[in-house]
């Protein structure tokens, strides 16, 4: 067999090299991207213990922009979020600061699915508007809120408390 005849196969594994590595590379950029730790603070302090959650310590402490900013990836998981709080018709949010909360500035904030009653009734979740507050449920990226006003929504709301700022 001539030289030339055993280096033919060479080019054609060359190729196939290369398909290989680009396909690879795909997935190791799928393999990079992270899920949030458990009880990590992914945007800003909160000062939360993690034994303060009726829940125990499966939840994530987050704050909202970076919940907003990766919505897939808490979506149907546990947070516990801080901002200013606000219960009224059609318009129970939670938003990053109180000037959003003021103008309502709704796509940058959050739907709160909760029930008033639950803690303490209507009137004395309306004292703490435009107060910062803790609230932990269960996050839905795909759920936005009255006419769908919202960024996102938090239902199953096992917290809703003054923030320690």
């Amino acid at each position: 067999m001539t030289l030339a005849k055993k280096m033919r196969p060479i080019p054609i594994l060359l190729v196939m090299a290369f398909v290989l590595m680009a396909c690879g590379e795909k997935n190791v950029a799928k393999q990079r991207v992270k899920e949030p730790e458990l009880g990590s603070n992914n945007d800003f302090p909160t000062g939360i213990e993690k034994d303060r959650s009726p829940l125990g310590d499966d939840f994530y402490d987050v704050g909202i922009t970076m919940l907003l900013a990766n919505r897939n990836a808490y979506h149907g998981k546990r947070v516990l979020v801080m901002g200013v709080g606000k219960i009224a018709f059609e318009s129970n949010g939670l938003f990053q600061n109180r000037e959003h909360e003021q103008e309502g500035v709704g796509k940058e904030a959050i739907w709160l699915d909760i029930d008033v009653e639950k803690f303490g009734g209507e009137e004395a979740m309306k004292a703490l508007n435009g107060q910062y507050v803790y609230v932990e449920g269960e996050f839905n990226a795909h759920l936005q809120g009255h006419l769908d006003a919202f960024g996102a929504t938090i239902t199953n709301i096992t917290r809703y408390e003054k923030a320690r700022k």
